[in-house]
Formats: structure tokens, C-alpha cells, sequence
């Protein structure tokens, strides 16, 4: 039987916690949300969760009807023309590469994402 990766992380934590009751597994969830945020993975604001670290944006739809969070990463690595970039086969970002799948036409998938090593000038 095959279970989503939020299925999968109520599984794990049930494991951690043989005794575990709704309420913990819903507080477990919460410290792991403050986790995240406090690394500055996740961005919680206006009642909407986003990623901030393009590193973990593996698995993300890349077209022009992306979500802004999405739009704003793609932006800061490539421009404002960071679609069209992308479709002329850039990828290699002002931070990262992005390792992409074409899904169709108009339509990308993140399969992973690389920090670039910092280049020494000298």
C-alpha cells in the first residue's frame, strides 16, 4: 500500500511515540513548523506557508501560473524573465542550480537544486 510523504511523516512519529495521542502528534507537527521557520526553510505569513530555501523546492511545477513564493525564488536567481531563461535551456541561477525535468512545453519540474560554489577571484 503506497502512503503520501504526509501519511508517511504521522507513521514516523507514531513509531517515535508508541503512546501517541492526537494531541501529540499535532504538537509534534507544530514544533517541526517552528523548526522550519526558525531555519528559514518555511515562511508562514498572511495564513500561507511558502518555501524560502530553493534547496528544498525539488518537486515544484515551474510554469507561469507558479505561485508568487515561487515566482519571488525564481526571480532573485534568474530575473523577471525567469521563465523564458529557463526555456533557452539557462539553468544556473545567481545562487543555485536547478537541476529541471521537461514536463511539457510550458511546463518544468525541479528534480534538484545545487548551491553554486563561490568562484575565488583573484
Amino acid at each position: 500500500m503506497n502512503v503520501s510523504y504526509l501519511e508517511q511523516l504521522i507513521i514516523d512519529i507514531i513509531k517515535l511515540y508508541p503512546r501517541a495521542t492526537r494531541a501529540l502528534i499535532k504538537k509534534t507537527i507544530d514544533e517541526i513548523i517552528e523548526r522550519l521557520i526558525s531555519k528559514g526553510i518555511v515562511n508562514y505569513s498572511d495564513g500561507i506557508f511558502s518555501i524560502r530555501d530553493p534547496q528544498f523546492m525539488s518537486g515544484i511545477l515551474l510554469d507561469k501560473n507558479s505561485p508568487s513564493w515561487v515566482k519571488g525564488i525564481m526571480q532573485d536567481e534568474f530575473g523577471e524573465d525567469w521563465l523564458r531563461r529557463i526555456k533557452e535551456g539557462i539553468n544556473i541561477g545567481s545562487k543555485h542550480i536547478f537541476i529541471l525535468r521537461l514536463e511539457s512545453p510550458d511546463h518544468y519540474v525541479i528534480i534538484d537544486v545545487l548551491r553554486r560554489e563561490k568562484q575565488n577571484e583573484g
